[in-house]
C-alpha cells in the first residue's frame, strides 16, 4: 500500500507537470483512470503530496524503482527497429482488468484493499489502546467492564454514523464487534 500510494501519486503529480489533460476526447478506460487521480493532485495545495512523498519511508524506494522501470523501458523502445515489415516481438497479454473491460472495477477494488489494510492497521492500534486502557484500570483499581462508557461510545458512533449518511444500526453492530474484538485483546495481554 506504501509503495502504490506514493507510486500513484507521483505518477499523477509528473503528468500534471507534463501537461497532461485531463479531459482527453476519446482516451482510453487506462487513462480515465490516472485522469481521476490526476484531477486529485491538482486539486491538492501542495500539502499531500509533499506529504505522501516525506513521510512515507517507502516512498522514496518506490519512485527510484519505477524510474529505473521506465529509463529501461524507454531505453528498449529506442533500441527497437520502426522499420515497416521487422518481425515483432509478440503482444504482452493484457492484463485482467482490460481482458474484463472493467479497469474502474479493478481500481475499485484496490482501493477497497487498500482502505481495509488501513482498518486493520487501526484495529491493531485499537487493540492496544484497549490493553492500556485495561492496565490504567488495574492501577486505579476500577473494574475492567464499563457498561455506562460502552453504550455512551455506542450512542455517539451511531451519531458520528448519520451525521456520515451511513446507516446507525449497522455501525453501531460493527462497534459491538469491536468491542469484543477489544476485549479478547485485553484477555490476550501477553
Amino acid at each position: 500500500m506504501a509503495h502504490t500510494h506514493a507510486l500513484t501519486f507521483f505518477v499523477a503529480k509528473g503528468m500534471v507537470d507534463a501537461g497532461s489533460g485531463v479531459d482527453v476526447p476519446f482516451a482510453p478506460a487506462s487513462f480515465r483512470s490516472l485522469s481521476r487521480t490526476i484531477q486529485l493532485v491538482r486539486s491538492d495545495a501542495g500539502h499531500l503530496f509533499s506529504a505522501i512523498q516525506h513521510e512515507n519511508p517507502f516512498a522514496r524506494e518506490a519512485r527510484a524503482h519505477l524510474l529505473e522501470a521506465l529509463r529501461n523501458v524507454h531505453r528498449e523502445l529506442d533500441a527497437q527497429p520502426t522499420e515497416v515489415g521487422f518481425p515483432e516481438e509478440p503482444p504482452l497479454a493484457p492484463p485482467a482488468a482490460l481482458e474484463t473491460g472493467l479497469p474502474e472495477l479493478q481500481e475499485t477494488r484496490a482501493l477497497i484493499d487498500q482502505v481495509d489494510r488501513e482498518l486493520v492497521e487501526l484495529l491493531a492500534r485499537r487493540a492496544e489502546l484497549a490493553k492500556r486502557a485495561l492496565k490504567a484500570k488495574a492501577q486505579a483499581g476500577q473494574p475492567v467492564p464499563d457498561p455506562a462508557r460502552e453504550e455512551a461510545m455506542l450512542t455517539a458512533r451511531r451519531e458520528w454514523a448519520a451525521a456520515r449518511g451511513l446507516e446507525p444500526d449497522g455501525v453501531e453492530a460493527i462497534f459491538r464487534a469491536i468491542l469484543r474484538f477489544s476485549r479478547r485483546a485485553q484477555q490476550n495481554r501477553g
